[in-house]
């Protein structure tokens, strides 16, 4: 699959991305695409972005050294062993970025990834997600309510009673 807008972000309004019509298993949608979810109840730092990987068939110290790399740019460098219980929402998300990251997908989908955060929150963890997908070289698609998020992509299409605009 060749993505044509490399770096680039898009935001959908008001669209919730349930399931990809163009793959028939989870192992497929792993290999075209990165998820952002909902960060709450995630494992350890570290080992969750690693893990990803190893199912992908990286080798345990590559996968281990992509980790910190991807976890130090979000700023949890530090933070690769902590308990989920010991990190704060904004550093729960951070790291729901660095999974999604860690196979180097072309495309990431995010599902409202700052949905659960305040405001200020969200705008520090908006900004680190849209300068790893583009130093990544990926595309994003975006799924979100907040016209306000929307407003720093790079591209809107909005779904108003079932038609894209």
């Amino acid at each position: 699959m060749k993505v044509r807008h490399v770096g680039r972000i898009c935001a959908v309004l008001f669209v919730v991305i349930a399931s990809f019509a163009w793959t028939q298993t989870a192992a497929a949608q792993s290999v075209i695409t990165g998820k952002v979810t909902d960060a709450s109840g995630n494992g350890i730092p570290g080992a969750n972005v690693v893990i990803p990987q190893l199912v992908r068939g990286a080798e345990p110290d590559a996968a281990r050294e992509r980790a910190r790399d991807l976890l130090g740019k979000l700023r949890l460098g530090e933070r690769l062993d902590h308990r989920p219980s010991k990190l704060s929402g904004g550093e729960q998300q951070r790291v729901a970025v660095a999974r999604a990251l860690a196979n180097k997908p072309p495309l990431v989908l995010a599902d409202e990834p700052t949905g659960n955060l305040d405001e200020q929150t969200a705008d520090r963890v908006l900004a680190e997600f849209l300068s790893l997908v583009r130093g990544e070289g990926s595309a994003a698609l975006v799924a979100t309510h907040n016209e306000r998020l929307a407003a720093k992509m790079d591209r809107v299409v909005r779904l108003q009673e079932g038609r894209l605009q």
